[in-house]
């Protein structure tokens, strides 16, 4: 994180979540079709090892018992190697004949600010430091060679605070001198 490298911070928080991360497996149609399996007989067969399925109910005495198949993949070379079944011509191919098995990061969870996805940094400024300079140091050294395409960065720190004080301080301002203009014009009328 950026901000780790700004002297003066301290206590750097993120609200984003960490990734997880899940095994996308994207198939060949081409190769698979030329083999007669198709993308149901892929899934069919990943869903099978890695969760289960019900093939068939034991009953013993009035009570049924339901008969699950089940694999013991737990890594991703025994998923690699797993066999993909034809429903209609029963030849068997390797899972990673016919499809590409990546590793990729998921995000869990999305927090929303004003309902936009969004990630919340924060941090404290350490005695001697100036909120400001951190702002103004994060702003236009380290995210300046960032790409933000699609990213909309919002700052809300001591630095806006100081912005929305002076303008509220200068509509206060152009509003006592309207009023004290007002005022001086009217005994000007009224005095003789």
């Amino acid at each position: 994180m950026a901000l780790k490298n700004i002297q003066g911070t301290t206590n750097i928080k993120s609200d984003a979540s960490a990734s997880s991360y899940e095994y996308v497996v994207k198939a060949d149609t081409e190769k698979a079709s030329l083999l007669g399996i198709s993308n149901a007989d892929i899934q069919s067969e990943i869903q099978t090892a890695l969760l289960g399925s019900k093939a068939s109910v034991y009953r013993k005495a009035g009570q049924e018992y339901d008969i699950e198949i089940k694999s013991g993949i737990d890594n991703v070379h025994e998923l690699e190697n797993l066999a993909i079944k034809s429903s209609l011509t029963g030849k068997k191919a390797l899972l990673k004949q016919i499809a590409d098995i990546k590793l990729k990061p998921q995000i869990d969870s999305v927090n929303r600010y004003k309902k936009e996805r969004s990630v919340l940094v924060s941090c404290d400024v350490k005695p001697g430091y100036s909120a400001v300079d951190v702002e103004n140091t994060m702003e236009n050294e380290k995210l300046k060679d960032v790409d933000l395409e699609g990213i909309k960065l919002v700052f809300e720190g001591e630095r806006e605070e100081i912005g929305k004080n002076f303008t509220n301080m200068g509509i206060m301002g152009i509003f006592i001198l309207f009023f004290l203009s007002c005022w001086l014009n009217l005994n000007h009328l009224l005095t003789p």
